[in-house]
């Protein structure tokens, strides 16, 4: 006999949805979350292996992980991450640093002027600091100190 499930609805997420707990091969029981969102016509499917997860906690859950996934996508897209070629450790750690701090800035940039997508963002920053190289940064450095040192003598 099949037992039909009636359709739930989140208000918090404005969402129709259906939970069904299944047995899937080697992992187990696991909880599928099915849902439509207004405007779509499409469903979509979220797979938990909590099967005591309510829908609203999946949902935060899943916008959580999905903004840690954005983060990465552009942060290796934009800004070089995981494009480092030095074998040393240090330099590894150094340039996932640079690649964090550097997505911090834009990301607080892009919320002060209202950017639509960092994509744009980058673009518009990208010349100016992505394309120079190493020698050019050490130049600019050296240049600056120069003109500390020349002002510091002058007066």
């Amino acid at each position: 006999m099949e037992e039909r499930k009636k359709e739930s609805r989140c208000r918090k997420w404005n969402t129709h949805y259906f939970e069904v707990v299944v047995n899937y091969g080697d992992i187990g029981l696991v909880k599928l979350y099915i849902s439509r969102f207004p405007y779509q016509k499409d469903w979509r499917i979220f797979i938990s292996t909590d099967t005591n997860l309510k829908f609203v906690d999946m949902m935060e859950i899943y916008l959580i992980r999905w903004s840690i996934e954005v983060f990465f996508k552009e942060a290796k897209q934009n800004l070089g991450l995981c494009n480092c070629q030095s074998r040393d450790f240090d330099a590894q750690i150094a340039n996932v640093t640079i690649s964090c701090i550097l997505y911090t800035f834009f990301a607080y940039y892009r919320r002060i002027t209202d950017y639509e997508t960092l994509g744009t963002l980058f673009e518009f920053i990208k010349d100016d600091i992505c394309k120079k190289t190493v020698a050019q940064n050490i130049w600019d450095l050296f240049d600056e100190l120069l003109t500390v040192v020349i002002k510091a003598i002058s007066e």
